[in-house]
């Protein structure tokens, strides 16, 4: 029943937001009641692959079990994290009471620039663009079984990388032909490195493409692939889209570029 002391276009727009609201609210309890689950569970499941991993009469078969059980974790806990950040970022548009392209806005500066690390600029004619590390196509069960998971995890921050290009379009350069060369970079300490293939960069591509007004297509667009080791700049993806196709890049001159830089 609608409150008669309110005007009727006040009260309908205030009870669509509550129902909005209600519904974000319940999200984010359960959301957040499955990860603090998922947390035991991961504690748990860590422990118990140490265990039989150090075991040397535990068999193919009881490690391959635990290692299962591992990465079943790991791709749960990827999903129900990024539900959460959907929960909580989530913007209310009953009735046009916030406009989506300004809720979006706001989570980049509240959650990409400091958090994701994603932020993008234009020098000597080039575009950069650091994001965090791409997961791999098959890794972690994300792939197959969950292969959901990675759709969510990229969703994530490829919002933030659209917004990250939308702060400096006027700067954005427009490619008739274009190279876009990845760069990988884990940690020195890190133990297992993805191979190049197996970095999943379509839709990144495609963000990317629809600033450089430039489509992905072998007769526009040329790319380079590389993942290594690196401490001089923080674990994460770093890009470079410069100007013709076939360009080799210089990945020293690259990275340099970031170094110094605010991560947003």
């Amino acid at each position: 029943m609608v409150n008669e002391n309110l005007p009727r276009s006040q009260a309908t727009r205030c009870a669509l937001q509550a129902s909005e609201l209600e519904e974000q609210a319940s999200t984010m309890m359960r959301e957040s009641a499955a990860i603090y689950k998922l947390a035991k569970r991961g504690s748990e499941a860590c422990a118990k692959l140490k265990e039989v991993l150090s075991d040397p009469l535990c068999g193919p078969e009881v490690i391959q079990q635990a290692m299962d059980n591992f990465n079943q974790f790991y791709a749960s806990a990827l999903s129900r994290t990024h539900a959460l950040y959907e929960a909580v970022t989530k913007p209310n548009i009953a009735c046009g009471l916030c406009n989506p392209r300004d809720v979006q806005r706001e989570n980049y500066d509240a959650f990409a620039g400091e958090i994701e690390g994603v932020f993008s600029f234009v020098e000597d004619g080039k575009l950069f663009i650091k994001l965090p590390l791409l997961p791999a196509k098959v890794n972690h069960g994300v792939r197959g079984k969950q292969q959901g998971n990675t759709e969510k995890y990229y969703y994530f921050f490829n919002r933030s990388l659209d917004e990250s290009l939308n702060k400096i379009e006027a700067q954005v350069p427009h490619f008739e032909q274009q190279n876009i060369a990845y760069f990988s970079v884990f940690s020195v300490s890190s133990k297992t490195i993805p191979d190049a293939e197996n970095i999943d960069t379509k839709s990144v591509t495609d963000i990317i493409c629809l600033h450089t007004m430039c489509d992905d297509s072998f007769e526009k667009t040329s790319f380079f692939y590389a993942g290594f080791c690196d401490d001089s700049v923080p674990p994460g993806t770093y890009i470079c889209v410069s100007n013709r196709r076939f360009q080799v890049p210089n990945i020293s001159h690259i990275l340099g570029k970031f170094r110094g830089r605010k991560t947003y």
